[in-house]
């Protein structure tokens, strides 16, 4: 007969998820003037999709495609940041991040990006979540989220402000180009 000892850390209920931060932004409705460039994107891709296969489904599939490329400015985006995860949704979109996996926090002007990469890196915009704020006032403006990502988050270490514009190109000094007579051949003494 085998012995089975039991571990307390093995039985011990799961950590409850509780919400510290849920706000909700739509930028269809802050943002209503770019409405009219969606549609007229939509109907762009529908006739040439028309004009080039002669088919309603070939038109609909570009109808869709635009759609959901736009879908985070269409449909209300919903943000949560709980004590295990932080979450958005948006359409059929979903985002998550545990806590533990956040290595960097990326401050831009409207938002903050939470990066499971520990350097800065091309995939920044690829990996993690970002979390919009919402209006000045509003529950889940930019201090309260701010406030709630500095006391959730394990290691509160390192924030990363990143500009909208990308940096200047440095001035690299120009190297001297060595001419024919600069190159004298050794003497035969």
């Amino acid at each position: 007969m085998i012995n089975q000892q039991t571990h307390p850390a093995s039985e011990a209920e799961p950590l409850q998820e509780t919400d510290h931060l849920v706000w909700n932004i739509h930028l269809l409705r802050q943002q209503p003037q770019r409405l009219p460039v969606v549609l007229g994107a939509s109907l762009f891709v529908a006739s040439v999709a028309w004009m080039l296969f002669h088919n309603l489904f070939f038109s609909f599939a570009a109808i869709l495609m635009i759609l959901s490329a736009a879908a985070e400015y269409l449909c209300p985006c919903q943000y949560r940041l709980t004590n295990l995860a932080a979450r958005c949704r948006y359409g059929a979109n979903r985002f998550e991040i545990e806590w533990k996996r956040v290595r960097r926090v990326l401050l831009y002007k409207d938002g903050v990006r939470l990066s499971p990469l520990p350097s800065p890196s091309r995939l920044d915009n690829f990996r993690g979540v970002f979390l919009r704020f919402a209006p000045d006032g509003q529950t889940g403006d930019r201090e309260s989220v701010l406030r709630a990502v500095k006391s959730l988050r394990p290691f509160p270490e390192r924030v990363d402000t990143v500009v909208s514009d990308p940096p200047a190109p440095r001035s690299r000094p120009r190297r001297r180009r060595r001419d024919a007579q600069d190159q004298t051949p050794p003497s035969a003494s």
